[in-house]
């Protein structure tokens, strides 16, 4: 599956986030078969979908031909922000939590309880696995961490709350300007998904003005089989620089640190690709690398 959605940008970093997510649940909780990561297709219920504060948008939600019991509401709350101020532009990645409240209410003893258990546990599934959430991270809603649904009481409805942490990613690029004063800025790259040679790392930059690419920190679970190696591309031309991820404990976050020094041309697009790596199932994955860019 993938999203339609604009990424987020720096002007929409309030409302992209749910417009984007709202898509996303939209096309898993339309009362159909889908596979969550590798699985085999399973159901999924048919829900209402709404976004912000507010009583649930359906009462009752049970109708009979549209088959919905149920509501799911997204909220967001800012939690921090780390802006990166340049002349000419800034790089931010917010910290967020997105609460995601289930509302069910259907006929019969026990039945809604039952069907915003099944919600929930479907709900975390998709959160969970970085197959069915890569979509939103292309457009910048990463890192997605849920806690265990909670039962909430409720006279109404049958509620559940998932209260999930991520990460709001937006890259700048920054045009030519005229420099004052040394700068110095860190842009991020990231890819949630198992890393598989010859793909890209998301993030594509680019500065109107000569830079120097100092060092790169890699954090990321690494790959079990055989190491993995990442090359530096500039103007579409790998340059020989390479970062290599070792063998680690599975689902451990390591850290890798580079020295670069890489003079880039204005205008030239830095990218990272994967040179090497082993099967998907044994790569490392859930990646982040932070390049830190000076003026030359």
């Amino acid at each position: 599956m993938s999203l339609t959605r604009s990424p987020i940008t720096e002007l929409t970093t309030e409302t992209a986030p749910l417009l984007l997510l709202d898509e996303w649940l939209a096309q898993y909780f339309d009362g159909g078969l889908h596979a969550v990561g590798v699985t085999a297709d399973v159901r999924f219920p048919k829900c209402n979908r709404a976004y912000n504060q507010s009583p649930p948008a359906h009462q009752p939600f049970f109708d009979q031909g549209a088959d919905t019991f149920s509501e799911i509401r997204t909220l967001m709350l800012p939690r921090a922000e780390s802006p990166l101020e340049v002349e000419g532009g800034k790089l931010v990645s917010s910290f967020v939590l997105f609460n995601f409240w289930i509302s069910a209410k259907k006929p019969g003893k026990g039945q809604s309880a039952a069907e915003a258990d099944f919600i929930a546990n479907r709900l975390k599934a998709i959160i969970t696995n970085p197959d069915t959430r890569y979509p939103l991270a292309e457009r910048g809603v990463t890192h997605l961490t849920p806690h265990l649904p909670q039962i909430l009481p409720d006279a109404d409805y049958a509620k559940r709350l998932i209260a999930c942490g991520a990460t709001l990613f937006y890259p700048v690029n920054f045009g030519e300007t005229t420099v004052s004063a040394p700068w110095e800025l860190s842009v991020g790259y990231l890819l949630e998904a198992p890393l598989i040679a010859g793909d890209y790392i998301l993030g594509n930059y680019q500065w109107g003005a000569s830079t120097v690419l100092i060092a790169a920190r890699v954090i990321c679970w690494p790959p079990q089989v055989s190491d993995v190696v990442l090359g530096l591309e500039v103007d579409g031309v790998l340059t020989g620089h390479t970062i290599t991820i070792p063998i680690g404990p599975v689902n451990v976050e390591t850290i890798v640190n580079q020295v670069l020094n890489v003079a880039v041309a204005p205008n030239q697009p830095v990218r990272w690709k994967v040179l090497s790596a082993p099967e998907p199932e044994n790569s490392a994955w859930h990646l982040s690398l932070t390049l830190q860019v000076q003026p030359q």
